[in-house]
């Protein structure tokens, strides 16, 4: 199976189509990189879990990793709320320039 979807892929490249992997796909991938390395039509759709046993074979970090060492708490929090807007000074008041 694995080597009609490896077939497939490399017509769709040849032909300039666009790929849209997920599943099986991705394991296909994740074992062989260089299927869709560089090829910018190519769109994967992992899950979280995938996405952990992508990360682990192309990039070497567990999911775990970046969340503890990019995506720090703070970051997340500054991603989710946004932020206020700074306010103008008030002019002050006639009392204070007065005395």
């Amino acid at each position: 199976m694995q080597a009609f979807a490896r077939v497939a892929i490399q017509l769709a490249r040849d032909a300039g189509l666009y790929l849209v992997l997920d599943a099986d796909a991705l394991l296909l991938v994740q074992n062989d990189p260089e299927l869709i390395r560089g090829y910018r039509k190519a769109i994967v759709t992992p899950n979280i879990a995938e996405f952990a046993r992508l990360c682990q074979a192309l990039v070497r970090y567990t999911v775990q990793f970046l969340m503890l060492h990019i995506l720090t708490p703070f970051s997340i929090f500054r991603r989710l709320v946004p932020t206020r807007p700074k306010h103008k000074p008030r002019p002050p008041s006639r009392m204070h320039l007065a005395g």
